[in-house]
Order: structure tokens, then sequence, then C-alpha cells
């Protein structure tokens, strides 16, 4: 997809820009400031310089500002209450439970239609590809290594005297249940070849056949690009121009060439969503492993092992989310619960409170300020701005999502994390804390 393209390259320019400048800029910018900060100077106006003389205890006083003194003398003690932490536990258990229930009805995936802006003509082009397609996008299965298609063509092809399990077989079969990946396979190269007459040199144009299937003399590998014409309806060269990897084989006494790779081609069903196209690509994978150990299974000698590989143009763009369960997922949580989560507890292990109690109010008290403006309040003025985007995909992903992470990530670490930490924290260990 375009637009997926240029939204990653623009999303890498901008991160590579922003690498720079923390580099180069901010280090230099935040040694100035600190500068500033000891001299007295104002933030705006840092040609004017208050007085340095300062007593300690007003240092102390300006040093703790309004949202410091709220959470240090009403949030935390109120969240300490018993009336308060009950529900707070029963609320958050309920949520888990809840969001366990509905996980397996969310789709994973980006919708084209959402990367586009809602007043772009691509979405009339994508409405009517939806509506009147008939084909999906074109998929080769790969076979690997150097198959022996003079003497295991069997395996291969899909006329009559070939095997039940062959390639083309597995592929007609598949394309005959709705609920798989498979439209229609195309007709094969071996099969082409299976058709061609006893007496080829009557019919020049046509791949000459050397001594069984596949063993080929250099003019007739020629062949194989051959425009079909009145004389040879069977050119292969639009079909299997580039579905054939040959090399010669120089081991015995007459030069033969040998097929070192080569596609069958076929398509997929209609694909219209994220969904269809994400379970295309499963199928496709679990349909080549199919064949894979199919080929494999019938090899009598068992000197070569067979791979069999599926590849379609979208594949690289929707592997991503096979794996964005265990991966992606469980990475970003662990991401954001440092955000929010770690400053907290690190002031709870900190805290010299004789219990449990006191040592999470404490520790929400001296760190709560910090997490709530320091990395919730800094998010929104970014996150509000994305709302009046025209594209839908900022306004889902990088204003509702992205809001909706900050706001429960907040939630969890500033009213859920407290409340664990006061019934289910470890106990106070006497030790030097100046250790840690």
């Amino acid at each position: 997809m375009p637009a997926v393209r240029v939204f990653a390259l623009n999303a890498g320019l901008a991160l590579l820009i922003a690498f720079v400048l923390q580099m180069v800029v901010f280090v230099p910018l935040f040694v100035l400031d600190t500068r500033r900060q000891l001299d007295n100077r104002f933030e705006l106006f840092c040609c004017f310089q208050l007085s340095k003389r300062r007593d300690l205890e007003e240092e102390e006083t300006v040093g703790k500002g309004a949202l410091y003194k709220f959470f240090e003398h009403i949030y935390a003690p109120l969240l300490m209450k018993d009336y308060i932490r009950v529900p707070v536990v029963i609320l958050f258990m309920g949520w888990l439970c809840t969001s366990i229930a509905v996980i397996n009805k969310l789709d994973v995936g980006l919708d084209q239609d959402i990367s586009m802006p809602s007043d772009s003509y691509v979405l009339r082009y994508f409405e009517a590809q939806t509506k009147s397609l008939g084909v999906g996008p074109p998929v080769y299965f790969v076979v690997k290594s150097d198959y022996d298609y003079a003497n295991r063509q069997q395996l291969i092809c899909t006329s009559a005297g070939c095997s039940s399990n062959s390639l083309g077989a597995i592929l007609s079969d598949a394309s005959k249940h709705s609920n798989e990946c498979i439209y229609r396979p195309r007709q094969r190269l071996l099969t082409h070849l299976l058709m061609y007459p006893t007496r080829p040199e009557k019919l020049p144009l046509l791949l000459r056949l050397y001594k069984g299937l596949f063993k080929l003399a250099l003019i007739e590998l020629q062949n194989l690009s051959d425009i079909p014409n009145p004389y040879c309806s069977k050119g292969g060269g639009p079909a299997y121009g580039s579905a054939v990897n040959w090399h010669w084989n120089n081991s015995t006494t007459k030069d033969i060439i040998l097929i070192k790779a080569s596609s069958f081609n076929t398509y997929h069903t209609v694909l219209k969503n994220s969904h269809d196209f994400i379970s295309a690509l499963k199928n496709a994978r679990i349909l080549a492993e199919s064949l894979t150990q199919s080929i494999n299974a019938d090899n009598k000698e068992g000197d070569q092992y067979v791979e069999v590989f599926p590849y379609s143009i979208f594949y690289v763009f929707y592997e991503q989310y096979l794996s964005i369960w265990r991966d992606t997922i469980i990475n970003r949580s662990v991401g954001i619960s440092v955000e929010f989560c770690s400053h907290i507890t690190r002031g709870y292990v900190m805290s010299e409170g004789s219990t449990r109690v006191e040592r999470a109010e404490e520790s929400l008290a001296t760190m709560g300020s910090s997490v709530l403006s320091g990395i919730t309040f800094t998010k929104f003025a970014g996150i509000a701005v994305l709302g009046f985007a025209s594209s839908k995909i900022f306004q889902i992903f990088y204003f509702r999502m992205y809001l909706g992470i900050v706001l429960i990530g907040a939630l969890h670490g500033l009213v859920f994390l407290p409340v664990v930490l006061s019934i289910m924290g470890s106990q106070l260990r006497h030790r030097t804390f100046d250790s840690i």
C-alpha cells in the first residue's frame, strides 16, 4: 500500500531527526538551562537575575509546588483510606475481567480505508475494489533445492498418472474449500510439458525434452521464453519465463540443465480487509508446510530435503501481525509500565515507613506529582492537535488510542498500583538504603 509506505518513511525520518536532536541539541540546552537555574535567572527573561541570597526553608517551600502539595496532603491520604481502597480493587478487577472477555473481539490489523484522508479519491478506488473485485492477489509456491523433476515429476504435476498428494493436487483441493486462501490454481509448467508431442523435432518452437522431463539442452531451454503463436500455443514466455531458476550440471558426460528452484502460481481469494489478508498469509504458510511434508514423505530415497514456501506481494506488510500478541503487545506493556509504575514502585522500596500503607502513601506523595506532570500532562498538548487531523489513521491511532494509553496508564500508576502496594507490597527490611 503506497500510503503505508509513505507513512513509514515519514515516521522513520521523524525518528532520525528526533535522535539527532537529542544527541546534538538537547544536552547543550539542558546544560544552559541548568546554569540559568543556578544563577537564579528567569526562564523567559534570562538576562534578569534574582538575588542569590535565599534561606534554606524558603527554598524548600518554593520547591514544593501546588501539585506536590495536593498529592502529599489530599490525594495520597484519601486514597489510602479503607473505604476507598476496597472499591478501587473491585473496580479494577472488574475492568480486567471485562477486558479478558472481549479481547477476542478485537480485530488485528490496519484497514486500508483509514490510511487515507477522508476526502481522498483513493477511497472510491478501495470501495470499488471491495465491491467488484473477483480474485485476490497472486501467490507463488516456490519449490527450493535441486528437486529431481526428471524422476519425481509425479509429486508435482496435476495430469493423469500423477500422485494424489502432488503439489498440484493439494492446491486444487485447497481451492475447493471456502475457508482456504486459494481461489483457483493455474495451469502448471510440468502439465504443459506432459502435453507435448513425442516427436518435438517437428515443432522446433516448442520446448523439447531430452531423455526425461527437465533434462534440457541449452537451445531447448531458450524456448521457455517463447511467445504463444498459431504454431505453438504452449509457448511458456508469458506464464513461465521467470518461474524457473536453472543451472548447469557438469558432473555427467553430457551437459545437463537442472532446475534449481521453480514457482507455481495461483491466486488468493478476494481479500477485503486486514483480517482477510492476515488469514490468507496464515493459510498460505500452513498449505506450504503441508506441501513440504507431502513431497518429503513420498521421497523414498530420502537423500534431499525439499522445502516449499509461499510468497505474495503483501506478505511483508502483514507478517508482523502474526506475532503481535506475544512480541509487540508484551514489549509495549513493559515500556508503559516503566513510564507509569516504576517511579512509584521505587519510591515504595525506598520508603522507611513502618507499614505497607505508610510506605505506599509516602511513595505516592513524593513521586505522584512527577508522574502526573512529567509523563501524563506533557502528552496532552501533542495529542490534542492530532484530534483535528483529516486522516483517520491519526484520529484513531494517534489521538484516541494514544490518549487511551496515557489515561489508562495514569489510572493504573496513580490509583491501582499504590492500592496494590498497600495491600500486597513487601515488608520493610532493615538494611542500608544508601546502597540502593
